[in-house]
C-alpha cells in the first residue's frame, strides 16, 4: 500500500454517485488474496516480500490464484512486457478450455498496456511527475480507463493535473540550520532494489544538473 494522493480537496472515498472503487491492493503475505475485483491491474512482478514468499514460482503462483478471483466479464490490464506477468499470461492461454477452474481460456479479457504505445509522447509531455515507471503507471491508468468507458480527453485531463501520491517521490524543499542555500529533499517509499533505481532515474530527470545524494533507511530489516 503506502500512497496516499495528494489532493488539493480531500475528495469522498467512495463517491455516493459512483459505482466504481479503486485500491492498491498488497501481495505481502498474500493479503490480495481477500479481494474479489472486477478489473486488475499488474504493472509488474518481481522477487518481494521474501520473508512470506519462498521463491518466484511461489510468487507467480499466488499472483495467479488472485487472478483466478476475476468474473468472467472482467478485466486482467497488464504490462505487455514485464517478463513475470508475461509467463502467467503464458501459462493461462495454454489452460484447457474444458477445465473447471476460473482461469480456462478467455474467461475474461486481457488488455495491455507499454512504452511503445503512440500515447507515450503524449504523456511524457503531461506528466507532472518524473520517471519512467510513472508513464507505465499512466500507460495502465489509461488502459484501464478506456475499459470503464471513460473518452481520452477526460483521462489526459486528469493525468495531467495529477500531483502524485504521499511519500512517493514527494518532493520538499528545506531550510536546514547550518546551510547556506535551501536544498530539496524527495521523500520516497522505496525500498525495494527496483524501486530505488526508478527513483533515482526519476531524479536525474528531474534534476539533470544537480549533485543528487540518496540516503536510505532500511526501517523494515530484521
Amino acid at each position: 500500500m503506502g500512497g496516499q494522493p495528494r489532493f488539493r480537496v480531500v475528495p469522498r472515498l467512495v463517491p455516493r454517485s459512483s459505482a466504481i472503487l479503486v485500491i492498491e491492493s498488497d501481495e505481502w503475505n498474500a493479503s490480495f488474496l481477500n479481494y474479489w475485483p472486477k478489473i486488475i491491474v499488474l504493472t509488474n512482478i518481481e522477487m518481494e516480500h521474501l520473508d512470506y514468499y519462498k521463491s518466484l514460482n511461489h510468487i507467480l503462483k499466488t499472483y495467479k490464484e488472485f487472478i483466478s478471483h476475476l468474473p468472467r466479464n472482467g478485466v486482467l490490464v497488464t504490462n505487455g512486457k514485464d517478463k513475470n506477468i508475461l509467463n502467467i499470461k503464458n501459462q493461462i492461454s495454454k489452460l484447457p478450455r474444458s477445465r473447471t477452474s476460473s482461469l480456462r481460456g478467455k474467461q475474461f479479457k486481457i488488455q495491455k498496456f507499454s512504452s511503445g504505445q503512440d500515447e507515450t509522447r503524449k504523456l511524457r509531455e503531461i506528466l507532472r511527475i518524473p520517471g519512467e515507471h510513472n508513464i507505465l503507471n499512466a500507460l495502465a491508468a489509461l488502459t484501464t480507463a478506456r475499459v470503464l468507458k471513460i473518452p481520452d480527453r477526460i483521462s489526459f485531463k486528469s493525468l495531467s493535473k495529477y500531483r502524485g501520491a504521499w511519500r512517493r517521490f514527494e518532493i520538499i524543499e528545506a531550510d536546514l540550520r547550518g546551510l547556506t542555500r535551501k536544498i530539496t529533499i524527495v521523500s520516497d517509499y522505496g525500498h525495494h532494489p527496483t524501486e530505488i533505481k526508478a527513483t533515482l532515474k526519476a531524479a536525474r530527470e528531474k534534476f539533470p544538473h544537480k549533485k543528487i545524494w540518496c540516503i536510505f533507511q532500511p526501517h523494515q530489516y530484521q
